[in-house]
C-alpha cells in the first residue's frame, strides 16, 4: 500500500460519495505509481533467461554479459 494512511485520507470525505471518489482518486494514483515504478518495469521485462520487448523475445543465455543502462530526468 502506497499510501499508509489511506483509510483516514477516505474517511475525510465529508458524503459517503466524496468517501468513494478519494477511494477511487487513490486506486489512480496508486496504478499511475506502479506503472512508472522503474523496479517493476525492469522486472516485467526479464523473464528467466530472456528479455522481453513488446513482441520480441531476445534470449540473453548466449551472452556472458547483459549491461542495463537507463537514462533519466531530475526536475
Amino acid at each position: 500500500m502506497l499510501f499508509k494512511n489511506q483509510k483516514q485520507i477516505i474517511q475525510n470525505g465529508q458524503t459517503a460519495e466524496l468517501k468513494e471518489i478519494r477511494k477511487d482518486v487513490l486506486r489512480i494514483l496508486t496504478s499511475a505509481i506502479n506503472a512508472v515504478d522503474a523496479y517493476n518495469a525492469v522486472k516485467q521485462t526479464f523473464n528467466g533467461k530472456n528479455i522481453v520487448l513488446g513482441s520480441k523475445i531476445l534470449d540473453i543465455s548466449d551472452f556472458e554479459n547483459v549491461y542495463l543502462i537507463g537514462f533519466g530526468h531530475l526536475s
